[in-house]
């Protein structure tokens, strides 16, 4: 079997709601409310053309935000201001640069959400992580939204011209030390990762070529954050790169690298990794490659080609990949249709960061490890606490003490039959396969108590101040300011969590109105996860959303309690199984 021929040339192939979720959750984010009919009847090249041709749908979405301006840190150490007068300056610059990272986090999760270009921003996240800049280094915003849009509007464009943007932007240029390069003293670090990891891969190449390389590349830096090319500082002589010999500068090293055949390889290796499943079979590479090479390393055709594909609907492509942070938050976010969707996006951004996945800080040159490396015992609680937050509004308590969140705890775990042990509800009760709502009659003993991302979790938001920002959006919203310790307790015992909830449960569960119990957990499995769940989740499920009501009668949802309606929602959300796609 051609396992790159179209999938519309297998007789025994159907186009279906199965399938057109698996191209909504690995060419965009999740499944939109109605998306999974609507793409179900189209045909195959009708439904991935929606999303590789993009560019025919206006580009709408929330506006990027405003960012400080551009600072001249010569001019601040060279001013005739006195010693403290000039940190003051730096640490007022430094702090809105970090505001403007933050408002940068928050704009890109939105447009994760909500672009009618699923895909251009899928491409997006996946060449920040394959092109990989941190602003812990690069620190202002500006370098690190051109970057982003880069990575937007040629993203599926031409992979030589994309090297050369990406090698041309003050932010790769800053990252790797590039501008500190000169013919005296050539810089590898662009040069090297050029090669090893954004077009080769090791074996490719040898050091002698980096060397060489890196002096075709002196002479390319920045000045007041815009590209600049010091022809002074360009060693001019001849160098021999990958076995071509000449005076060679960048542009031509670039063009040297993309145009060899390991570059097709290698790119159609990762594109097909990300999208659809390790250890792609050599055929599929091949055939990849081949149109990589004859489409002049253009991407578009290589991503029409893959999504159409038999191997991208093989059996063993389905629900192989664990979300990432990024797939997790952007699809909760569409799935529910938050409300308040910019201290959403916020909150999101703090809970992506304590999973093991900023935006804009990826962990080192190599981006994100990814797959099974983003779930350990502390990340899968992260998912689980942010994903209840979004139903309920319930903000975990740490200490495991009285409160609406401990209250609302108790009533799930109750639900799950499980006892409730404080704060040993998380990893223990949630990793535990067995019978249990989070691991059903799944066998998951083999799950890796691995650290997420490549450096473990980061240092400066872990679990516990991720659940403290949660606690200031409730506090906010509760304007709890004022009151008295005791005050406070007494009115957080009053308040109703749910209230505050960005997710609205009677809006949700209005099309299920007249729909049994049975009948409301299958289409709540096809909406959230893709296939049924275990019989013992199945009847905890129902525990909440049928109560007492008989079998075969309808839930009457318009007049259950809010709260059990996100209870149930919440229960869906905290399986295991959500957490792939």
């Amino acid at each position: 079997m051609n396992l790159l021929a179209p999938v519309s040339s297998d007789p025994g192939f159907a186009w279906n709601e199965k399938t057109a979720r698996h191209l909504l959750n690995r060419a965009g984010f999740g499944v939109p409310p109605g998306a999974m009919a609507k793409l179900a009847a189209m045909s195959p090249d009708q439904a991935v053309a929606a999303f590789v041709d993009f560019d025919r749908l206006p580009d709408v979405g929330p506006e990027p935000p405003e960012l400080p301006q551009r600072v001249d840190y010569k001019e601040i150490y060279q001013s005739k201001k006195s010693e403290m007068e000039k940190r003051q300056i730096r640490q007022e610059v430094r702090r809105k640069e970090r505001e403007g990272m933050v408002d940068l986090q928050v704009w890109w999760i939105q447009r994760m959400a909500k672009s009618q270009r699923p895909l251009q921003e899928k491409m997006t996240l996946f060449w920040h992580g394959h092109f990989a800049t941190s602003a812990q280094k690069v620190q202002d915003p500006n370098d690190n939204f051109e970057l982003n849009e880069v990575f937007r509007n040629q993203g599926t464009g031409n992979f030589r011209e994309l090297v050369r943007a990406v090698g041309k932007s003050p932010a790769m240029l800053r990252y790797l030390d590039q501008q500190q390069s000169s013919n005296k003293k050539p810089n590898e670090n662009w040069a090297r990762e050029l090669m090893e990891l954004f077009t080769l891969g090791i074996g490719n190449y040898t050091e002698q070529d980096i060397k060489e390389a890196a002096r075709a590349f002196t002479g390319w830096t920045q000045r007041a954050g815009e590209y600049y090319y010091a022809p002074r500082r360009h060693d001019d002589g001849n160098k021999t790169i990958l076995g071509s010999a000449g005076p060679y500068d960048g542009d031509d090293v670039v063009d040297i690298v993309t145009g060899k055949p390991a570059c097709a390889q290698f790119i159609c290796t990762k594109l097909w990794k990300y999208f659809a499943y390790d250890e792609p079979e050599p055929e599929v590479i091949a055939g990849l490659a081949d149109t990589f090479r004859k489409h002049d390393g253009n991407i578009k055709p290589v991503l029409r080609q893959m999504f159409l594909s038999r191997a991208f609907y093989q059996e063993k492509a389905y629900f192989s990949q664990v979300k990432s942070p990024a797939q997790l938050v952007a699809g909760l976010l569409v799935q529910l249709d938050a409300e308040d969707e910019d201290q959403v996006a916020q909150i999101a951004a703090y809970a992506m960061r304590a999973m093991g996945q900023s935006l804009f800080y990826p962990p080192n040159v190599k981006g994100w490890d990814g797959g099974r490396a983003w779930i350990n015992t502390n990340t899968l609680l992260v998912r689980y606490n942010f994903s209840n937050f979004m139903v309920s509004g319930v903000v975990p308590d740490l200490r495991g003490t009285q409160g609406a969140g401990n209250v609302r705890r108790q009533f799930l775990m109750a639900a799950m039959g499980k006892k409730d042990d404080g704060d040993k509800m998380s990893s223990d009760n949630m990793m535990s396969g067995g019978d249990n709502m989070m691991g059903g009659d799944r066998d998951d003993d083999d799950s890796p108590d691995t650290p997420a991302g490549q450096d473990a979790m980061p240092k400066d938001i872990p679990a516990r101040t991720f659940y403290n920002k949660l606690r200031e959006r409730r506090d906010k919203a509760r304007q709890y300011k004022g009151m008295s310790k005791e005050e406070r307790r007494e009115q957080f015992m009053l308040d109703q969590a749910m209230e505050i909830a960005p997710f609205e449960a009677r809006k949700f569960f209005v099309k299920h109105k007249g729909k049994t119990a049975e009948e409301i957990i299958v289409d709540l499995e096809n909406y959230f996860i893709g296939f049924a769940l275990s019989d013992s989740q199945r009847s905890r499920l129902k525990t909440v959303i049928g109560q007492s009501v008989a079998d075969g009668k309808p839930v009457p949802v318009e007049r259950m309690a809010e709260e059990d309606l996100r209870a149930t929602v919440q229960l869906m959300l905290s399986t295991v199984d959500y957490q792939v796609c």
